[in-house]
């Protein structure tokens, strides 16, 4: 529909209206307005120990107020006295004796969990080289990957010390197994761990000592995952 001039003039005058009405009634932005019309003064760069308006220097919450600011106020510019100096000290303590152990453990719980997953790849590497081959790889040295498994596992991976020590070797037609893989514990090698520390990866492994799964104590100082009695 096309305004008439008369109409559209109409129609300008009353937007101009509303925004002059607009522009009066919006408040100034620089301070809100007290009721008496006078603008209140910015609070940002107000001391905070002087009172507040309204109150007198003898009004007892500004005597408190004053006090409580002033003290801390001393405190923190002085600094901690010896005594909380001491207790922090005692409390980081305590903290220290607590979380150390705990995280002692998680360490410890990750050497065994990490030498458990090293030991299923090399054995499912020994399986994987018979499946090939028809035999089992060759008695290797304590700590040289032997050549048959170069394919399947890196050198650097097998010839380093095992998670929890020792190291990694392979045994064919010795040491009263067909075939085997595990750990031989040597000083060479530190540290070696007792019947109950291997007792513990053996449950890990197979749910029983290593008198009794196919992870095995095989000699004094080696336990092997035996794949082939």
């Amino acid at each position: 529909m096309v305004l008439s001039e008369t109409a559209a003039d109409r129609t300008l005058a009353a937007a101009g209206a509303c925004f002059r009405l607009a522009e009066v009634l919006q408040p100034e932005p620089s301070a809100l307005r007290s009721p008496g019309g006078a603008a209140y003064p910015g609070r940002a760069n107000r001391n905070p120990l002087e009172p507040r308006r309204g109150r007198a220097e003898g009004d007892p919450l500004v005597r408190n107020r004053q006090g409580w600011l002033s003290r801390h106020w001393d405190a923190a510019r002085h600094g901690f006295t010896l005594v909380e100096i001491l207790i922090v000290v005692v409390i980081l303590g305590i903290l220290a004796a607590i979380v150390t152990p705990l995280f002692g453990a998680a360490s410890e719980d990750s050497r065994r969990t990490a030498f458990v997953e090293n030991l299923r790849t090399f054995a499912s590497a020994c399986e994987l080289y018979r499946v090939r081959t028809g035999r089992y790889p060759s008695d290797g040295s304590s700590g040289q990957l032997p050549e048959e498994l170069e394919q399947f596992i890196r050198r650097e991976h097998f010839e380093r010390i095992t998670p929890i020590g020792g190291l990694w070797d392979t045994e064919y037609m010795d040491t009263g197994v067909h075939a085997a893989v595990g750990v031989h514990f040597q000083a060479s090698a530190p540290p070696t761990r007792d019947v109950a520390y291997m007792n513990e990866i053996s449950a890990m492994i197979d749910g029983t000592d290593v008198n009794g799964g196919f992870f095995r104590r095989i000699a004094s100082d080696r336990y092997y995952w035996v794949l082939q009695d």
